[in-house]
């Protein structure tokens, strides 16, 4: 009995001492912790956080979800947990009938009936929808039935990317998510494409990129907004401005941090081919943080003519003194350019199955000279229970009674991992499987550096030194 008791303390503790050294790193910035009323943004929401104070937000996060579950009845939790997705639900109708949008105006709120009449939705119906996201701070139920923005439902708005990112996740997301038994319990494995994405849009032309190319450019617009979203939400070394970022044909500049991996140390003339980069908001950023590199963007073709306008916009100087080179490719297809120093892949490999990074990975390696280096910026996916030996020297471990993970403080890469399932049926992988499927195209693993919450996974060709 006395065990569980202890767990109890020990969880009230860790809470407290993080919340403690939370507290003083505000206080050491001059910032107070924003009122969740408050819909200015935050100096510190779009700064790069510290390993230390991002340990802190995990502990207290994971300990406080394992103190609740640890208390309340079992029966209780699980309904909670199983009534989760209509959250999602009540997101996508605020996020489609702009309700974020019209109370932009209205600081002081508005009336349901107000706002009802402006989004064209039944006010009792909408005032019980606000009233569900409102328990989890999303909106301000100012006075009964009157809602404003508030500190989360701000970034709801329809130019923010992080608004993109959840219109993303309850829209396509959600149909992906809600056909995944059926994709994953169906005899043939090739049904609905073997993507629950396809079988939730009712789509058998293809996968995710093919709906977006020919059936949904709008979308797929949205998609690649949220896509810088998703580098705001998980600041894994990018950081968004937000909605008073500059902006280049409405797309914000993203910004790299490069505490992880040590680019800045690298020699002048050092070439970096950021393959699969898109536009190249982080390797732009790299290329102004570190003015000795030569960066060369390699993508679609599509995708490149964008690219020629976003860097002639953003970075002339970079363009006018020839240190970036944009050029065409396919990487199912065909290798980047050769011989290059670095060759840079940030969240690509966890859009594919092992077959297609197989793939992707050869080429790579088939480009590559003795001294290339190949960093692969991706989740890692950490066993739930204590990894020992040579796999678990790459990873802080948890605090105990915590789960060696960290449990739900590092939740946002299974949710990722599950939606790459239903999305692209991909996958965040673990270090092993990185390892192996390195290993499988004739690369060998250096290092794994920490990069807020995500990893840069550092790789040879196989033998060489």
């Amino acid at each position: 009995m006395e065990d569980t008791f202890t767990q109890l303390d020990q969880l009230v503790s860790l809470i407290s001492s993080s919340v403690d050294y939370i507290k003083r790193e505000f206080r050491a910035s001059g910032q107070a912790i924003p009122s969740l009323k408050s819909i200015d943004e935050h100096p510190l929401d779009t700064g790069a956080t510290s390993q230390k104070l991002l340990e802190a937000l995990r502990i207290v996060h994971g300990a406080s979800a394992q103190l609740t579950t640890m208390i309340a009845p079992p029966q209780y939790t699980l309904s909670n947990l199983s009534f989760a997705h209509y959250y999602s639900a009540c997101l996508n109708v605020v996020n489609t009938a702009k309700v974020a949008d019209h109370l932009r105006d209205y600081p002081e709120g508005l009336h349901v009936s107000r706002l009802a009449a402006l989004t064209k939705l039944d006010g009792n119906q909408l005032a019980r929808i606000l009233r569900m996201l409102a328990i989890k701070h999303c909106f301000t139920e100012v006075t009964p039935d009157v809602f404003a923005n508030n500190r989360l439902s701000i970034h709801l708005l329809s130019d923010s990317p992080v608004g993109a990112l959840s219109g993303l996740l309850t829209d396509e997301n959600y149909h992906a998510g809600a056909s995944l038994t059926d994709t994953l319990l169906h005899p043939d494995p090739n049904f609905g494409n073997g993507s629950a994405f396809s079988r939730g849009l009712n789509f058998d032309g293809g996968g995710l990129w093919e709906f977006y190319q020919q059936v949904d450019p709008a979308r797929g617009k949205r998609f690649d907004q949220a896509m810088v979203g998703h580098g705001a939400v998980i600041k894994f070394d990018a950081i968004v401005t937000g909605l008073s970022s500059k902006r280049c044909s409405s797309v914000p500049v993203l910004m790299f941090n490069l505490a992880g991996f040590p680019w800045r140390s690298q020699p002048d003339g050092t070439t970096v081919c950021d393959v699969g980069g898109g536009v190249g908001h982080v390797s732009m950023h790299i290329a102004k943080s570190c003015p000795q590199l030569r960066v060369i963007l390699q993508d679609l073709p599509s995708v490149i003519e964008q690219a020629k306008l976003f860097w002639k916009e953003a970075a002339p100087k970079i363009m006018n003194e020839g240190r970036v080179q944009l050029l065409p490719i396919n990487f199912l297809k065909e290798s980047p350019i050769t011989g290059c120093d670095y060759y840079f892949l940030k969240s690509v490999i966890h859009d594919w199955a092992d077959k297609d990074s197989k793939v992707i990975l050869t080429n790579i390696k088939n480009a590559m000279k003795p001294t290339s280096r190949l960093i692969l910026h991706e989740f890692l996916i950490q066993h739930i229970a204590p990894v020992e030996g040579e796999a678990g020297r790459f990873f802080t471990r948890a605090p105990e009674p915590l789960l060696a993970n960290y449990g739900d403080g590092r939740a946002f890469e299974y949710y990722s991992d599950i939606c790459m399932m239903a999305s692209c049926n991909a996958k965040e992988r673990t270090l092993e499987e990185f390892v192996v499927l390195g290993r499988d195209c004739g690369l060998e693993l250096v290092k794994v550096w920490e990069c807020g919450q995500m990893n840069s996974i550092e790789f040879k060709l196989a033998g060489a030194s």
